[in-house]
């Protein structure tokens, strides 16, 4: 049995584009509909990408204020929820890179200046004893997107190139990776059970 939920059936896009048309006229309670409707995938993919429900939550935010900026200028070349995972997914991706790139100036930081205070440890996320998260918090970011998508949101490998605007050879690629890497966890994990 998979240890990744099963994928949901996409909703009928007859009905999303018209609750779309309707926000973009200025409908706030059709905006409110797709915030409520989409919020907790915008989260979980949020959550899965940054490995913090904290930041999660920030970033949901930020990407729903983003939608409500932008949903004005969206032509419809690709459904309303490819494009809003794209934001969502880009956006955990960016955060996640300069919370990675923090981390090592700390670090670097920390190394160059031993006289000063130890530095406090990392805060770990409250949730990180989940085995899922802790599996795919040890993948890279680019590998943990494509995963997330795939798997936990079930898109396609097309809905997923067009999402992070990459080719369907390089989301196929990355899958492949992170089963391998993912396997490996936990194939350890499994062996540190058994001692």
């Amino acid at each position: 049995m998979s240890q990744f939920p099963e994928p949901r059936e996409a909703p009928d896009a007859a009905a999303e584009e018209a609750l779309v048309r309707r926000a973009q006229a200025g409908d706030r309670d059709a905006f409110r509909s797709l915030y409520q409707k989409y919020q907790d995938r915008v989260f979980a993919t949020a959550y899965r990408i940054a490995g913090d429900r904290e930041t999660a939550a920030d970033l949901t935010q930020e990407v729903f204020v983003k939608i409500f900026e932008e949903l004005p200028g969206f032509r419809f070349g690709s459904r309303f929820s490819t494009w809003l995972y794209r934001v969502a997914a880009n956006h955990a991706i960016n955060k996640a890179s300069e919370t990675a790139r923090h981390a090592r100036l700390n670090e670097r930081i920390a190394r160059e200046r031993p006289a000063a205070a130890p530095a406090d440890p990392p805060s770990r996320d409250r949730f990180a004893g989940e085995r899922l998260q802790a599996a795919l918090a040890a993948l890279s970011v680019k590998l943990r997107a494509v995963t997330v998508l795939r798997y936990l949101e079930g898109l396609s490998y097309e809905e997923i190139a067009e999402t992070l605007e990459l080719s369907i050879g390089t989301v196929k690629s990355r899958l492949f990776l992170a089963h391998a890497t993912l396997r490996e966890l936990m194939d350890d994990d499994v062996k540190e059970g058994d001692r």
